[in-house]
């Protein structure tokens, strides 16, 4: 491994992404329609964090478990875990398919992994399968919940609210409507006019937004609940409304933001299903997913109009409002009394874990520069009181807190680091000098 030279070690799928195209053409004269020329679309999807890097690992020995429902296959070493996810499964069945009102064709599918140190669901609602890393979660945004029980939750709500929303069924994931028109022919030996007419119009087999997938998969049920708006969730939609930065419903209907960003998707789309089912019941989620499978419904606006009676707009004002007028009360003797202290960085969107020397001469913390992302912080010390602020670089991909020798002549943390025969990320714990 590349390690710094001040550093010391103390504890030395397949491609998702497969086009099938089937077109069935259906010939009326004058125009040719295509109404059925359907892109079969095999691709994993999972509303799920930043995705990392997973090799093959040949070496790995792999068993199942059968279930009524499931079959959970875990590879050596994760037996115990395995065992517990088919036990938790079986136990959520009927809370969770009871409130969608629906149940899989076929047994879904667990994937136990462990063979980094990451940790993660995915689910992958057409192949009816879920992959679950064993590692439990450690994030910054969100609290501390039982990580199996949670997890396995999530990804199983995923796979049959989504699955209930499909307009076409798990083997069709898209249509493709076209239109072709032509010329009037003009000479006899002219079998066909020129083109002058080509309408396209694709029809996706899902059009569920991001706040709503991972919304109902956090608020999950009254009868199975694992997952609760924690303290950090509520500071973060708090801050939000206290700053006038709410995201809009279009924008908390998809991802590609930085850590930040995407972490407001999912909480945001929390809140507002918890608003949701407290004033339209938890049957509205059901009725939303099932009116978002009509072939007719293109919009899951349309969808939410459906299930509530009131038009999507006007629901997320309503729900604006509310937090509004919550945060408002809640925050009124803080901001009668606000105390502001001076940024010492203000630089990246994450600053985090700041540790004194022991001689307060010195501070450590972790920073993420530029990246649009909370992993893989830079670890770095400087000087207090120096008007350059010159930044001393310690240590790349560092996770977690760290931690100055009681002397303050070494700095202890872990950070991430490949093995090189497996490419497998684990956190090692290293000393600084």
């Amino acid at each position: 491994m590349n390690q710094n030279q001040n550093e010391k070690t103390l504890n030395p799928p397949q491609s998702p992404f497969i086009l099938y195209p089937l077109s069935i053409i259906l010939q009326k004269i004058p125009f040719i329609l295509y109404p059925l020329s359907f892109i079969l679309l095999m691709y994993s999807s999972t509303f799920a964090q930043l995705y990392v890097y997973e090799p093959n690992h040949p070496e790995l020995k792999w068993e199942s478990i059968e279930t009524e429902h499931f079959l959970v296959h875990y590879h050596q070493g994760t037996a115990r875990t395995a065992n517990v996810v088919a036990e938790i499964a079986e136990d959520i069945y009927p809370a969770i398919t009871g409130l969608y009102d629906y149940e899989p064709s076929s047994k879904v599918e667990f994937i136990i992994k462990d063979t980094q140190d990451y940790a993660n669901g995915a689910a992958y609602f057409f192949d009816n399968k879920i992959e679950i890393w064993a590692e439990n979660l450690d994030y910054v945004l969100r609290g501390t919940h039982n990580w199996l029980r949670d997890v396995i939750t999530h990804e199983y709500i995923h796979i049959i609210s989504l699955q209930k929303a499909l307009k076409f069924g798990r083997k069709v994931p898209a249509g493709w409507f076209q239109v072709f028109g032509y010329e009037q022919e003009r000479r006899q030996d002219v079998v066909r006019g020129f083109p002058d007419v080509l309408v396209s119009y694709p029809i996706s087999g899902i059009t569920v937004p991001v706040w709503f997938a991972e919304g109902v998969s956090q608020y999950q049920s009254n009868a199975k609940r694992f997952d609760y708006r924690d303290s950090h969730r509520e500071m973060i939609l708090r801050d939000r409304i206290a700053t006038g930065q709410l995201l809009t419903l279009e924008d908390m209907s998809v991802f590609g933001k930085n850590s930040i960003g995407n972490e407001s998707s999912y909480n945001q789309g929390f809140a507002f299903v918890k608003y949701l089912a407290e004033n339209y019941g938890e049957e509205s989620l059901r009725k939303m997913a099932g009116a978002a499978s009509a072939v007719t419904s293109l919009s899951f606006n349309r969808a939410m109009k459906k299930a509530t009676g009131v038009p999507a707009k006007q629901l997320y004002r309503d729900w604006k409002a509310s937090l509004e007028e919550t945060y408002t009360s809640r925050l009124q003797t803080i901001q009668a009394n606000l105390h502001t202290g001076e940024s010492f960085v203000d630089e990246g969107i994450g600053n985090m874990h700041p540790r004194v020397s022991p001689d307060g001469k010195k501070i450590a913390y972790l920073m993420t520069g530029d990246a649009p992302y909370l992993s893989g912080n830079a670890l770095v010390v400087e000087t207090l009181g120096d008007p350059q602020r010159k930044k001393q670089m310690v240590a790349p991909r560092v996770t977690g807190s760290v931690s100055w020798s009681p002397d303050g002549r070494y700095l202890a943390y872990a950070r991430i680091t490949e093995v090189p025969e497996t490419q497998a990320l684990f956190n090692d714990l290293y000393l600084y000098d």
